[in-house]
């Protein structure tokens, strides 16, 4: 069971884990791969939610990338194979999950 209870003054913690990232913060990397970047606390992302699409993870390595929404987590970076800018498919950020 978990409690949560009065946690003092200023802004409320985030509890679930979602990093939102910026549409502008996709880079185009080579053919339909795209990365961006990931705080350093992120050392892996299980899942990635682009909207209301989940993502596929693959195994970390580029070539796997095959199928849009694909993706993995290496060197910093949340990569993802996209037909066109990642951000133009959806209205919301994108949203790795640790």
């Amino acid at each position: 069971m978990i409690t949560f209870d009065a946690y003092g003054t200023g802004a409320a913690p985030e509890l679930d884990g979602i990093l939102p990232v910026p549409s502008p913060a996709w880079v185009h990397v080579t053919g339909n791969a795209w990365k961006a970047p990931l705080p350093a606390t992120y050392l892996t992302v299980n899942f990635c939610l682009f909207g209301s699409i989940w993502g596929q993870k693959v195994a970390a390595v580029s070539s796997n990338l095959t199928a849009q929404w694909n993706f993995i987590s290496a060197n910093g970076y949340v990569y993802v194979y996209s037909v066109n800018s990642p951000a133009i498919y959806y209205n919301e950020r994108l949203c790795p999950w640790r």
